[in-house]
């Protein structure tokens, strides 16, 4: 049999799992697939794509591992990211992602004042478990912030976090009735609307 018939999978050269990633899928330019099995081309499971990204385009993922694989006809070098996305987990090309460090809180206070959730003209999401992207648990909303409209809320504390790209935002943690959750603060109105 001629050699170049047979297929020789790339080999992964090392696999890291790096610590506080998360991503945001970006297809506007590219159309990567995406593999359950492993990186791509590496195992008889990943030679065929078990979806598109595409259909992922904007989500926000969270990295779970990273492996750097060489092509064995060309040497050239990939790599591949393992993401978890709601429940789905699967590996797609890095380039096809924009990756960043969860968000860091730098400033916290305590400061109790009641007030209005005013999303008239904002849709900010609402987390349970912390301030957007500073941890796997607020990476996404777990509901929508209009459905809170009017409400009136007493605000339990404040934190500012600083995202990756130098941005600042301060969420509230807020009690509504009986339910405790975190909203950007410029949901926050003294008058209700």
């Amino acid at each position: 049999m001629d050699s170049r018939a047979v297929y020789r999978y790339d080999q992964i050269e090392n696999t890291v799992t790096p610590k506080d990633e998360y991503a945001t899928i970006d297809q506007s330019i590219r159309n990567d697939g995406i593999y359950k099995n492993g990186p791509a081309l590496t195992s008889s499971n990943t030679i065929q794509k078990d979806g598109l990204a595409k259909s992922y385009n904007g989500d926000t993922v969270l990295v779970l591992q990273a492996s750097t694989t060489i092509r064995q006809s060309n040497g050239m070098t990939y790599t591949y990211l393992q993401v978890q996305d709601g429940q789905d987990t699967y590996w797609i090309d890095s380039r096809g992602l924009h990756i960043s460090n969860f968000a860091t809180i730098s400033k916290s206070s305590v400061n109790s004042y009641t007030t209005y959730i005013n999303q008239k003209q904002r849709n900010d999401g609402v987390y349970y478990s912390g301030p957007a992207l500073t941890s796997s648990d607020t990476l996404i909303a777990n509901s929508n912030g209009r459905s809170y409209n009017g409400d009136r809320v007493t605000v339990l504390q404040t934190k500012t976090t600083k995202r990756s790209n130098g941005m600042y935002y301060t969420y509230a943690q807020v009690l509504d009735g009986n339910k405790t959750y975190w909203i950007d603060q410029r949901a926050l109105s003294t008058k209700k609307k």
